[in-house]
C-alpha cells in the first residue's frame, strides 16, 4: 500500500513562518543563556531579545491557524455532540499535559527543591493548550462561516484591549497564586498569561478559517496574502501612533500589556504570513526545505533545545562566551536541531524495519 506523503497536505508558508519561528527562538535562548552576563547590555543581546519578541506570538497564532483548517475533521467525526465537543478540547488539553510534563522534567533535571513553584509557572506551552482549548470551544459553539470570523475576532481585539485592564482587577488578588498567573503577569513577571497571550490565537482562527476556504484557490489565496500584508502594515503604523499620542490606562506597560505593542505584533503576523505565501509559490510541497522541516517539528525541538541551553548537559557553557562565541554556538543548535528534525521525519529510513508501513512527518 502507498502511504501518501503528509507534506502534500500541508500548507508550505504556514511551516515555513513556523520554521521561521523556530530559528529565532534558538538563537534568542541561546544568546540568553550562553553570553557572559557582563555583555547583555550590548548590541548582540538587545537586538537577539528584539527577534526574540516574535516566536511566542508566532507560534499562537499558527496554532490558532492550523486548529481552524483542520476543524471540518472534528465536524464530520462520527458521535454525539459531547464527543465533538471532547475532540474540539483534545489538542489544546494534550500541549497544556505537554507543558506540565516539560516543567516536571525540568524540574527534576536543574532546579533546586527550593524553586518547586516554578513547576507552575505559565510558560508558553501552558498558554498555547489553553488558547487552543478556548479556539475549540469557540469552534464548537459556533456553527456558521461568518459568526465564527465576527467571534474570533472580536476575541482578538477584546483581549488585547483588555489587557492593562486584566493586570490591575485587584479580585484576581483573592485567587490561588497558581491560577492568578495565568490572568496577569503582575505576579510573575516573565510568563505568557492569557491577557494578552490568548488574543494571538483567535487572531490566527478567524484567518485560518479564510485559508480553509480558499486554499485550494490560487488566485483568492494570493488576494488574501496581500490583504494579510497591506492589513498587518496598516495596524503596525496605526499602533506606533496611538503608543506615540494615545492616552495610556493605568497599569499600562508597553512591552507587557500594551494594547499597541499587541497590535503592532498582531501586524507584524500578519504582514510575515503574507510574505511568506509568496516565497514559498515557486516550490513544491515535496521539496526539501530546512526552514520547512523545522515548522513541521516545533514542539521537539523546543523541548530539547530549551533542555540543551538552559540544562544541566550543557551548563559549563551558561555565561561563558563572547558575542562571537555566542554566535558560533547559535549557529552549532541550529545545525544540531536541524538535524534532530531530519533524523524525527526520517528514522524508519535510517534504521530499517520491516513490517511498518513509512511515515515521514510526525
Amino acid at each position: 500500500m502507498t502511504v501518501s506523503s503528509p507534506t502534500k497536505t500541508r500548507l508550505l508558508h504556514v511551516d515555513w513562518m513556523r520554521g521561521l519561528a523556530v530559528v529565532i527562538m534558538i538563537q534568542t535562548h541561546t544568546v540568553d543563556s550562553w553570553l557572559a552576563p557582563a555583555l547583555k547590555g550590548g548590541w548582540l543581546f538587545r537586538h537577539s531579545q528584539l527577534l526574540g519578541s516574535f516566536p511566542a506570538p508566532c507560534f499562537l497564532f499558527l496554532a490558532g491557524l492550523s486548529a481552524a483548517l483542520g476543524y471540518r475533521k472534528v465536524l464530520e467525526a462520527p458521535g454525539s455532540e459531547g464527543r465533538r465537543l471532547w475532540l474540539s478540547l483534545r489538542r489544546g488539553l494534550q500541549i497544556f499535559g505537554f507543558a506540565l510534563l516539560f516543567r516536571l522534567q525540568e524540574f527534576v533535571q536543574w532546579t533546586s527543591w527550593g524553586g518547586w513553584r516554578d513547576f507552575f509557572k505559565v510558560d508558553m506551552l501552558n498558554t498555547i493548550g489553553l488558547s487552543l482549548a478556548l479556539v475549540g470551544v469557540v469552534l464548537f459553539a459556533v456553527r456558521r462561516f461568518r459568526a465564527r470570523i465576527i467571534v474570533l475576532a472580536g476575541l482578538w481585539l477584546l483581549t488585547g484591549l483588555a489587557a492593562p485592564a486584566a493586570w490591575g482587577w485587584t479580585p484576581l488578588d483573592r485567587l490561588p497564586w497558581m491560577v492568578r498567573n495565568y490572568f496577569s503577569g503582575t505576579f510573575a513577571p516573565g510568563t505568557f498569561p492569557l491577557f494578552p497571550w490568548f488574543g494571538f490565537a483567535p487572531a490566527g482562527a478567524a484567518v485560518g478559517l479564510l485559508v480553509g476556504r480558499w486554499r485550494n484557490d490560487r488566485r483568492r489565496m494570493a488576494v488574501l496574502a496581500l490583504a494579510s500584508v497591506a492589513a498587518g502594515i496598516a495596524m503596525i503604523v496605526l499602533a506606533r501612533l496611538a503608543t506615540l499620542y494615545a492616552a495610556h490606562p493605568a497599569n499600562w506597560s508597553f512591552w507587557h500589556n500594551a494594547p499597541e505593542y499587541f497590535f503592532i505584533r498582531s501586524g507584524i503576523l500578519l504582514a510575515t504570513l503574507g510574505i511568506c505565501y509568496f516565497l514559498c509559490l515557486p516550490f513544491k510541497p515535496e521539496s526539501f526545505s530546512w526552514m520547512r522541516l523545522f515548522g513541521r517539528h516545533s514542539l521537539v525541538v523546543y523541548w530539547v533545545h530549551i533542555d540543551l541551553t538552559y540544562g544541566r548537559l550543557l551548563g559549563a557553557l551558561k555565561g561563558s562566551m563572547g558575542p562571537a562565541g555566542a554566535l558560533a554556538g547559535t549557529a552549532a543548535m541550529t545545525v544540531a536541531m536541524l538535524l534532530l528534525s531530519w533524523l524525527i521525519e526520517n528514522w524508519r529510513t535510517v534504521i530499517p524495519r520491516t513490517g511498518l508501513p513509512g511515515k515521514r512527518a510526525a
